[in-house]
């Protein structure tokens, strides 16, 4: 079995196999890619080269590989859904995704895995990424005359990877995951993934500034503290990383959370073999399979299938129970009613609670056009057009309260956003939108407004 785990232009490959339970590792070693271009065109050939080259000194046979990764443009979610048919719920995650987290199916794709969820409710673990990252991958395993089986995010594959290493995921648990480029919180409550937490921040970007007081490891830490604190009681937190340089980080963790107990496991190759038992079905990892979408298809034909049974057999018990059956059947289409009506009333309430806050956004993105057109229209964009692109690339859950502009094309960005994942979506779309470049996040906590506690945060950026 061969595993590819790639981050920061390295690829760290490992060989190994099951024996008795037991994970061998037959080979490890890594590849250096830092003097090639991922994001040019021309540049695929030579990656395969330099890997085709190393593989070949290694004498790797093997050619089923599974790839692990992370990056920025990778988003991770729980969405909870009212109950429904499975074949039913990628649509409506791509409607929510759309309508509160600019996503365009036109450029990007999902998958999902289904988490132990509620009565009358349906809970699933979501990623979000780019077509182009898939199809990078996909083109350079031909170019190897590898067999790409599966690809996943990297932090499952290394939480996957500490059970090889006795964990015992029965207990409330915290696992933080430091990335190069993200940092996950995954929250186990009873052996169950009941939560995570996705921050478009990590160990590059905490070890980037060098002054006495780091700001943005400052409110990392805060916003850490923040998710850990308003979760269940905890038995023990658990800190893995994928380079070694998230292990000088994990000491702030670990004096921030004097009063839990703190693991930090230094095994940097967890996600290569986390990866290779993705087919072992571990109950309390969920398995996402990022290529794997015509397995899902085939997951829905059988529940189909089987609803289908189900409901013959369901229209049998109907004509032998009469009356009975009936009579039961209307009480409980009542008490669906209900719960139906309710869910109204409050997603109602929800949209009223939108309107009025995009109402208030127009309000002040017209504020700003007054006075961005008094600024010098040789150095700038026209403002009628940098408006009306920031409004279209700015996601519902996100609302501007300043805007600065600096003589060198800077620009700082000022708002609220009712969580940290609209943040994080903002920053993403204002990464790809035409207008600016070299986007990053000044500072990001959590603020008290009329009792609801939401995200303010202060971006900069380069106007191109």
């Amino acid at each position: 079995m061969l595993s590819f785990h790639f981050a920061n232009g390295r690829i760290k490959v490992l060989e190994g196999s099951f024996q008795k339970k037991n994970f061998k590792i037959e080979k490890s070693f890594a590849i250096d890619l830092f003097s090639v271009d991922f994001g040019s065109r021309g540049e695929g050939e030579k990656i395969s080269n330099i890997i085709k080259e190393e593989l070949e000194k290694n004498n790797v046979k093997e050619k089923d590989l599974y790839l692990t990764l992370e990056t920025k443009d990778f988003m991770l979610r729980v969405m909870e859904f009212p109950t429904m048919p499975i074949k039913e719920l990628r649509e409506n995650i791509i409607d929510e995704l759309e309508e509160f987290y600019s996503f365009r199916e036109k450029d990007m794709d999902l998958s999902f895995s289904l988490l132990p969820s509620e009565k009358d409710k349906i809970k699933a673990l979501v990623v979000t990424y780019p077509k182009s990252i898939v199809k990078f991958w996909k083109e350079l395993s031909e170019r190897l005359s590898l067999n790409l089986k599966y690809m996943e995010i990297s932090s499952l594959s290394f939480i996957r990877g500490l059970t090889l290493e006795n964990y015992d995921f029965s207990k409330n648990i915290a696992i933080i995951f430091l990335g190069n480029d993200v940092t996950d919180i995954y929250l186990f409550q009873k052996g169950n993934l009941y939560n995570l937490y996705n921050l478009s921040i990590g160990t590059s970007d905490l070890l980037l500034e060098s002054s006495p007081i780091n700001s943005t490891l400052l409110s990392w830490i805060d916003e850490i503290k923040t998710y850990i604190s308003t979760s269940f009681l905890l038995d023990e937190i658990i800190v893995i990383g994928e380079e070694e340089k998230f292990i000088p980080l994990s000491s702030y963790l670990s004096e921030n959370f004097s009063n839990i107990p703190l693991t930090v496991n230094q095994n940097l190759w967890l996600g290569n073999m986390g990866v290779l038992l993705a087919n072992q079905k571990i109950p309390s990892i969920p398995t996402i399979n990022i290529i794997g979408r015509e397995k899902v298809g085939l997951k829905i034909e059988r529940e189909v299938l089987l609803r289908s049974v189900l409901a013959g057999a369901l229209a049998l018990i109907i004509v032998l129970s009469g009356n009975m059956y009936l009579n039961l059947r209307i009480r409980d289409i009542k008490k669906e009613r209900i719960y139906l009506e309710q869910n109204l009333n409050e997603r109602r309430a929800e949209i009223g609670w939108l309107r009025k806050t995009v109402e208030e956004r127009i309000s002040l993105n017209k504020g700003l056009e007054n006075w961005i057109k008094e600024l010098d229209e040789n150095r700038l964009i026209s403002p009628s057009y940098f408006l009306r692109d920031l409004s279209r690339i700015t996601p519902v859950k996100v609302w501007l309260s300043n805007l600065e502009f600096n003589n060198d094309n800077k620009i700082l960005f000022e708002g609220y956003s009712l969580d940290s994942e609209g943040v994080a979506d903002f920053m993403i779309a204002l990464t790809y939108s035409k207008i600016f470049k070299d986007v990053n996040l000044q500072n990001s906590s959590l603020v008290n407004i009329g009792n609801k506690s939401i995200q303010n945060f202060r971006i900069v950026g380069v106007i191109k």
